[in-house]
């Protein structure tokens, strides 16, 4: 039977810390016959997201920073083998009382779950861990995740307002969805995904956007919609074409940056208010579109960017490093 493990992580407006190890897990891609899966949700109303690779395979870690030393996490497996970590938030709403300064020594409190962990799942511990150099001033809501590279994962985030920077590099993402209202958004790559991502989807209300290097995602679809904000997408020196890339923006503007040697096609759908600048030696294909000269002396697979916009400037330059 092939097993598959699930990992959720629920935030509501508070941290914890927790490590996540995988057993059986020794290589890199997944063992051949063995069928493992893990759903990662992460939700913030307020604070700051940090995700990469733990480069260590068989193992994930989360990173929360909390006040609150009375969370306790849960850790659940159902009939079919399926794992669930879960951790619950209190919501504190406008009727919450008061929060009051933690203790020193909050952020090292024990956060072993309530219930009784079977002995074949002992391999998921806790690893605490000292955050006063973590990711912002202390006392301040941040999260980092180390994800395992040998699980194929699908990544959910949701920030409300602070910032988000997801190093994406060679992890094994079959699907990633990214929102926020007011947090900006960072996704860069500098090795490739391990396996082909069906879809990426990123959306934000009011931030700016920024994609490097995105070609190394290997999505079939990308999908960044950016209602109003700057947004900013780079495609590399790298033979990963193939993807489709959606950009849709509303009243900021959209710069693209192509490496000269990777084989791009662009797609312009404007609104009346909208303008285009294009640097580069780029090749007229029809009335909305044109290539770089990679693509036309390239005979394999091509990126293509479809670019929509209604009010704002679409900034298209050719880079060579």
């Amino acid at each position: 039977m092939k097993i598959k493990s699930l990992i959720s992580v629920l935030i509501a407006s508070q941290w914890a810390i927790f490590c996540i190890a995988q057993s059986n897990q020794t290589d890199t891609l997944i063992t051949k016959g063995t069928s493992t899966h893990m759903y990662l949700n992460i939700a913030i109303p307020k604070g700051e997201v940090r995700i990469l690779s733990s480069d260590v395979c068989g193992k994930s870690y989360a990173r929360i920073v909390s006040p609150d030393a009375s969370l306790q996490p849960q850790l659940v497996e159902d009939k079919q083998g399926n794992i669930s970590y879960t951790i619950t938030f209190r919501d504190e709403g406008p009727a919450a009382a008061p929060r009051q300064a933690p203790p020193a020594n909050a952020r090292m409190a024990d956060m072993r779950p309530k219930a009784v962990v079977p002995a074949h799942l002992q391999h998921f511990q806790q690893q605490l861990v000292n955050f006063d150099a973590f990711y912002g001033k202390a006392g301040d809501y941040s999260t980092e995740f180390r994800a395992d590279p040998s699980l194929s994962t699908e990544l959910f985030v949701n920030v409300g307002s602070g910032g988000s920077a997801l190093d994406l590099s060679g992890l094994n993402l079959y699907k990633v969805t990214v929102n926020s209202a007011f947090s900006d958004i960072k996704i860069a790559y500098s090795k490739p995904n391990l396996c082909v991502m069906q879809k990426m989807d990123v959306h934000a209300v009011r931030a700016n956007i920024e994609m490097r290097n995105i070609e190394l995602a290997r999505a079939e679809l990308i999908s960044v919609q950016n209602d109003m904000g700057e947004t900013h997408l780079i495609l590399g020196n790298n033979e990963l074409p193939g993807s489709t890339i959606y950009l849709s923006s509303g009243s900021g503007n959209c710069y693209i940056s192509i490496h000269k040697d990777h084989p791009t096609k662009v797609v312009i759908r404007k609104g009346f208010f909208a303008r285009v600048n294009v640097r580069g030696n780029f090749e007229i294909m029809d009335k909305n579109a044109f290539g770089n000269l990679a693509l036309t002396r390239h005979e394999g697979k091509y990126t293509t960017i479809i670019c929509n916009m209604d009010f704002g400037k679409i900034y298209i330059q050719e880079t060579r490093n």
